[in-house]
This record gives C-alpha cells, structure tokens and sequence, in this order.
C-alpha cells in the first residue's frame, strides 16, 4: 500500500477549489469558525461513511443504477439549491448560539457530502492505483486509504476555515456581514448550477 503517495495526491486535489472548500470558506466569514469547524466535522464524518460504503459495493451501484445514480445528483443540487436560498435569507444576521445551531452546520456539512456522487467515483477511481493486491488484506487496506484521505481533507478544510476567520473581523464588519452573506448564498447557487450542468 502506497501510503504516502497517496497522502501526497490527496492534498493536491483537497487544495485544489471546489464545493466544499468554497462553502466552508464562505461559512467561516459569514457565520464565524464555531459553525465552519462544526460543518468541518461533519463533512469529515461524510468523507469517511462514503468511503466505507464504496468499500462495500456502492460505487459499483451508482454505476449500474442509472435512477440511483441521478436521484442521488440531483438530490445534491437541490440541497445546494436549498442551502443558497436558506444562506440569503440569513446573510446578515447575527449568528445563533447554542448546540442546534452548532448540530445544523454539521448536518448540512454530512449532507452536502453523502449526496456528492463525484466522492463515490474519486474512491472508486483513484483509491485501486494504491492498494497492493499481493499484500492481501484488501478491505483493511481500503479503509487505512479513506481514514488518510479523511485526515489529509480535514488538515486542509480546518486551516482554510481559520484562514477565512482571521479575515473575517476585516470583511464582516457593519454592511460587510450582510454582503458575505450573499456572497456565500451565490457561491452556493454557483455549485449548484454548475453540478446541474455536469448533469446534462
């Protein structure tokens, strides 16, 4: 099992933009690091369920099933959809305090990832090229690649949201919440259009 080349290629397609970069980026500098580390957590904990259902087959499914594998893109987009309108209406409120608050960051973090087909494929495409079939073992070596693809992403998505919440105090100001806010409903809106268009 090729371990390192793996972490390597791992943090060259974490650092390179897309959705969740661009939403946990956007988060952090409308909501503050408590929501963005908390979305963190769950598209974390998506990296990881994804992974470990691949593993078991789903991929392999996604790819028969044709319904399957459609609802489950449009599924994304309309969550996306839902996410944008939901971050307009809320662009320049004060953020709320407390466990739910904290709890609906890291659903919409697990969500956005459990209806990301792409993550499905990327295991599916990219994690074969390290295993070692010789070495047996198989299963034990795929979930040892999801848990390194897991930490390598979280080690990205936690400095980017630090990153963004040290800028925040300089963009968030008076008028500027309200603005990031927007910003960030249509850079969701953007991702949804976009996977939309990939689905044509």
């Amino acid at each position: 099992m090729r371990l390192i080349e793996f972490a390597i290629a791992s943090a060259i397609i974490e650092v390179t933009p897309g959705p969740n970069m661009s939403y946990l980026a956007s988060l952090a500098l409308a909501r503050g690091a408590r929501a963005a580390l908390q979305a963190v957590a769950g598209v974390a904990c998506g990296l990881l369920v994804v992974g470990v259902l691949v593993s078991f087959g789903l991929a392999e499914f996604l790819d028969r099933s044709a319904f399957a594998s459609g609802a489950l893109r449009w599924g994304g987009v309309l969550f996306m959809v839902w996410l944008a309108i939901e971050s307009w209406r809320q662009a320049g409120t004060e953020p709320k305090a407390g466990k739910a608050a904290d709890f609906g960051s890291f659903w919409r973090g697990l969500t956005t990832n459990l209806l990301n087909p792409k993550l499905a494929m990327f295991y599916l495409a990219v994690m074969p090229d390290f295993v070692e079939p010789k070495a047996g073992r198989l299963l034990a070596q795929n979930l040892v690649l999801i848990a390194t693809y897991a930490a390598v992403a979280t080690s990205v998505h936690v400095s980017i949201v630090l990153a963004a919440n040290r800028a925040r105090p300089y963009l968030a100001a008076g008028a500027g919440r309200k603005t990031l806010g927007r910003l960030m409903a249509c850079l969701l809106l953007g991702v949804a259009v976009w996977l939309a268009l990939e689905l044509r």
